[in-house]
């Protein structure tokens, strides 16, 4: 989810119109009147009439650049905003203006160096704090983010777009309790906002505080009933509760409303092989494939239920083309080696063991436990594996 951007333009100074003919009063304050009526063209048309009376006044270059903002026409803003700076250097309002320009045009770095100085000039600037948090969290500058959402936060402590972002970026850093406390705090002021129930909730489960995640996902699904990551991060959440019949529950929920969502079929079928409903679950792998073909863990977990089911042909068949796409996953390669042992393909599985060891050697100590491995490890090659 985009982290919100706060505007700052009903902040900005008023005209003075003692400071200009009649005339040009007039028309600033129509173009003022159009931009705040979401009318950027007219805007920009009385602004433009203005500036042919005097066109050394900063602020209404300002206020152009910021019509042509309005109307997407971002490269005339940029113009229109430097030249107000170019009037007067000092005017945080342009910085500011220029700054938001900028991120929208992609122009990340180009942005955090103009929010910066818009909040030089103005320290109590706690939008420019915000949005230039926001550009830091978007470089994945975290740290610095964090920095400037609790600036921000200081001068202007009632608004949940601020607590929002700053539980965003210590999320990201993996500080999830203190981004608990934001989200908390953030409902304060907003306590019907799903995003904000979502984001506790996944702070929470990775707290390990997992009936508390599935109290925030199901909030924010009785808020946004078709929140497609709420349905499907409450399966995951009550998977490793073990409460796999809620689980399915909540992962077809969340294809209902996102069908060709690979993991959600996967998850999906991992639950009903949990229920002993392998048939079901074999779909559902099949389901993730055809959205998915590359993901191999869809591929393992096809083999594993095809295993269950007795289908060993299909269960190697299915295991091989996991270790084609991530070759370097090694319980690919036991999983493969116990059905061709099992398949009495011996030389084979060998090979797969040892691919395995190869990858992570730290499995040898694993291999004691298959049953079907027992007659395979005196084997030379699996004798001298280090």
């Amino acid at each position: 989810m985009p982290l919100p951007v706060i505007p700052r333009r009903d902040a900005w100074p008023a005209p003075e119109p003692e400071t200009r003919s009649t005339e040009t009063s007039r028309l600033v304050a129509e173009g003022l009147d159009r931009l705040g009526r979401g009318e950027p063209a007219a805007a920009a048309a009385a602004l433009e009439q203005a500036l042919e009376h005097d066109a050394t006044l900063p602020e209404v270059w300002l206020y152009l650049g910021m019509a042509h903002k309005d109307g997407e026409e971002l490269g005339p803003a940029v113009g229109h905003l430097r030249r107000c700076l170019e009037l007067a250097p000092d005017y945080p309002a342009a910085w500011f203006e220029l700054a938001d320009t900028l991120d929208r045009l992609g122009d990340i770095h180009g942005a955090v160096a103009t929010y910066r100085r818009a909040v030089e000039l103005d320290s109590q600037l706690f939008a420019g704090w915000n949005n230039l948090g926001n550009a830091y969290a978007t470089l994945q500058q975290n740290e610095s983010a964090v920095e400037c959402y609790t600036t921000a936060l200081e001068i202007r402590g009632d608004r949940y777009e601020v607590w929002f972002n700053l539980g965003q970026a210590l999320t990201a850093l993996g500080l999830d309790e203190r981004a608990e406390t934001a989200y908390l705090r953030a409902l304060q002021s907003d306590p019907d906002n799903s995003r904000l129930h979502y984001n506790l909730g996944y702070a929470q489960s990775c707290r390990g505080e997992l009936r508390a995640a599935i109290r925030s996902y199901r909030r924010a699904t009785e808020i946004d009933p078709r929140d497609h990551h709420a349905w499907y991060n409450l399966g995951n959440v009550y998977s490793d509760l073990g409460r796999f019949a809620d689980a399915v529950e909540a992962y077809r929920r969340a294809l209902e409303h996102r069908r060709e969502d690979h993991e959600a079929w996967n998850n999906l079928g991992n639950a009903l092989t949990q229920l002993g409903r392998v048939g079901e679950a074999l779909g559902c792998y099949r389901q993730a494939l055809w959205f998915a073909p590359d993901y191999d863990p869809a591929w393992n977990n096809l083999g594993s239920a095809l295993e269950e089911a007795g289908n060993l042909p299909g269960a190697e068949r299915a295991y091989a083309r996991a270790i084609e796409i991530e070759p370097c996953r090694p319980t690919y390669y036991l999983n493969r080696a116990s059905v061709l042992a099992r398949s009495e393909r011996e030389r084979e599985a060998i090979e797969q063991i040892v691919g395995a060891v190869q990858i992570a050697p730290e499995v040898r100590c694993l291999l004691p436990a298959f049953d079907e491995f027992r007659g395979l490890l005196q084997d030379p090659k699996l004798r001298n594996l280090s």
